[in-house]
């Protein structure tokens, strides 16, 4: 039976359509990132190339080969609020939401890409605040639903936003975290915010930052999910694009770093912070130099972490991984570390375990698996996590079982 094209190619940038973006780094095919499947789907299985391309024009960071979003999001794995950290972080983003944006006595929100509802459960119950959230992911999104928070099932477009102002009208303020890097058409998502925003109203999105990306030397993050890696340089040239100004950049911890960029229209009566112009100059280092550098960096990082743990295993060691996020996709693909390598990985989602990791196809297990017969040491897959992951198993480092992270640099707690 042939199989379905579930990718296609841009040329241009998607930021400023620009014709020539310059490519700086190839990983060969690689498997979808959230691509978990049974042993019945591994002759089905499809693999697209990665390859990442810079724009010396706007300064975005991307993937132009587009997997289509309904193979991508209609089924989607990935629980936000089973992670205790990032339940943590939105829990902030909502205090921070109140004290700065969301004041005024019945102000509303959308949040797109609103997941199983990690962000809305912290506004839901707020007397002062109407919170509302949109997600294309049918299956994640029933669980926001069963919680009763006010969501639809739909993208994030200009016919939603539409249909949303008739119902609901202007809001205060549009969001989205870690989702913006998803969507290929960003502009769509732009006119859409504009539509629903009141004249002060603010769009902010929160994504993985770029320099973080290049400086703690994260090559796993980059997958066929995550479209663009941004900047401030980027988003303000984008953003001015559609007459937004950037009033706001701080800098998150969440997901090896990360920004929060907040954006208003032109014409608002909100004033530029200063912090905005520190972010735009620590970037003039990031150049295409810059970034061919570290592609090389990346290959000699992925032969240095397969030969240390193969070295390991020559000792008879056992070594389990921890954690099946889509940037272990990467890592275990592009270091070429399967079942000879990792006996099994554990991980909290329970829409992950009884699956296979994408590519090399090694079990996923509940952690209890792991704390029954614990390892000599594990692989800390989703690294980013790797302090809250040793606090959960402290009892199993007492015991003797080491923990490997293998970002910034390979280490050994």
């Amino acid at each position: 039976m042939k199989q379905q094209n579930i990718s296609s190619h841009r040329s241009n940038c998607r930021g400023c359509f620009y014709e020539a973006p310059v490519k700086f780094m190839e990983f060969g095919e690689m498997p979808l990132a959230g691509g978990f499947l049974t042993n019945e789907q591994i002759e089905n299985e499809q693999k697209v190339p990665l390859d990442v391309y810079f724009c010396p024009k706007c300064g975005l960071v991307q993937i132009l080969d587009i997997i289509n979003p309904e193979v991508l999001f209609s089924n989607y794995f990935y629980m936000s609020s089973v992670i205790k950290s990032l339940s943590e972080h939105f829990r902030d983003y909502s205090i921070f939401l109140q004290k700065n944006y969301l004041k005024e006595n019945g102000a509303k929100l959308l949040e797109f890409g609103c997941n199983d509802g990690v962000l809305l459960q912290y506004l839901h119950n707020q007397p002062n605040i109407e919170a509302y959230g949109i997600d294309p992911s049918k299956n994640i999104l029933e669980i926001a639903i069963n919680k009763g928070f006010k969501v639809w099932n739909d993208y994030f477009c200009t016919n939603s936003a539409n249909y949303i102002l008739s119902e609901k009208g202007e809001f205060d303020v549009i969001t989205g975290s870690n989702v913006f890097a998803h969507i290929d058409d960003i502009h769509e998502i732009i006119k859409a915010a504009k539509i629903l925003l009141k004249k002060n109203g603010v769009f902010i999105v929160e994504v993985h930052y770029l320099k973080d990306l290049i400086d703690s030397f994260q090559y796993d993050t980059i997958y066929h999910e995550h479209l663009c890696y941004y900047s401030v340089t980027a988003l303000k040239n984008i953003f001015a694009l559609h007459d937004l100004k950037i009033i706001e950049v701080q800098h998150l911890p969440m997901h090896g770093g990360g920004i929060r960029v907040v954006s208003c229209r032109n014409t608002a009566d909100l004033e530029e912070k200063p912090e905005v112009a520190n972010f735009l100059e620590q970037e003039k280092t990031i150049t295409l130099k810059e970034l061919q550098k570290f592609g090389k960096l990346s290959v000699n990082h992925k032969f240095s972490l397969f030969q240390f743990l193969k070295e390991l295993k020559s000792e008879n060691k056992k070594i389990v991984g921890y954690g099946a996020p889509g940037r272990g996709t990467i890592l275990l693909n592009y270091a070429e570390i399967d079942n000879s390598v990792l006996d099994y990985i554990v991980d909290v989602s329970p829409l992950r375990a009884g699956k296979l990791m994408p590519g090399v196809h090694i079990p996923i297990f509940l952690p209890d698996k792991a704390r029954q017969n614990p390892p000599d040491y594990f692989l800390v897959i989703a690294w980013n996590y790797a302090q809250s992951i040793m606090e959960q198993e402290e009892v199993l480092h007492k015991k003797g079982t080491k923990f490997i992270v293998p970002f910034p640099e390979i280490k050994v707690f």
